[in-house]
């Protein structure tokens, strides 16, 4: 199958008592096209996406390290670049046993850049040229989904890694002290069904 779509972003306005009139909404034009292949016990997708914001914007804080005065304002970044590609595959296998093998893997490639010169009293951006990189969002990520299961227990194990991110906007190697490294998660989860109507479930994040 093939697929594409054209969807369109807003964001309104969240007006706080000394926010400036000119603060504009968030507007953006998203598009996206793939094709994905499906056969017996196996599927998988490749998907492009490009996301053109027209104005991409912020709100302030105190998480995102903003002053004491700046916090719940909103800030316009103006014009940004989102783009990158998303790819997945899955497999399963059902045994004689009723026993079903499951596993998943995913990867996204995300390129992300600001296309115009600002400064910026928002922390996470700062005095911004174009072509620089957005804060907190990582070139990076992908997980590996494990499982066993049938119609009364199932076993699950998700390896999640993400890449180094900046944590303030910016291009060429990331300075000491305004990176976030990149890491790598492992969650495990269970369920076990002892009627037709119950199941007890466990998860364990982060192990």
């Amino acid at each position: 199958g093939v697929l594409a779509g054209v969807h369109q972003g807003f964001s309104p306005v969240t007006v706080g008592p000394d926010d400036s009139d000119a603060v504009k909404p968030e507007l953006s034009t998203n598009y996206e096209a793939g094709v994905r292949l499906t056969q017996r016990n196996i599927k998988g997708e490749v998907i492009g996406f490009l996301n053109d914001y027209e104005n991409l914007s912020g709100s302030c804080t105190q998480s995102a390290g903003c002053a004491q005065e700046d916090l719940d304002k909103q800030f316009d970044a103006g014009r940004a670049l989102i783009m990158g590609v998303e790819f997945a595959l899955g497999a399963q296998r059902r045994l004689k046993n009723k026993l079903r093998l499951t596993a998943d893997l995913a990867y996204t490639y995300t390129r992300a850049r600001f296309m115009t010169d600002f400064e910026s009293k928002f922390a996470q951006w700062g005095d911004v040229s174009r072509d620089d990189a957005l804060p907190y969002v990582p070139e990076h990520q992908g997980s590996l989904r494990v499982g066993a299961e049938t119609k009364s227990w199932g076993l699950g194990s998700i390896l999640a890694g993400t890449g180094e991110m900046r944590d303030v906007a910016g291009s060429g190697p990331i300075p000491e002290g305004y990176d976030i490294p990149g890491h790598i998660t492992w969650d495990l989860n269970g369920f076990y069904k002892p009627s037709k109507a119950s199941k007890i479930y466990l998860t364990v994040d982060n192990v």
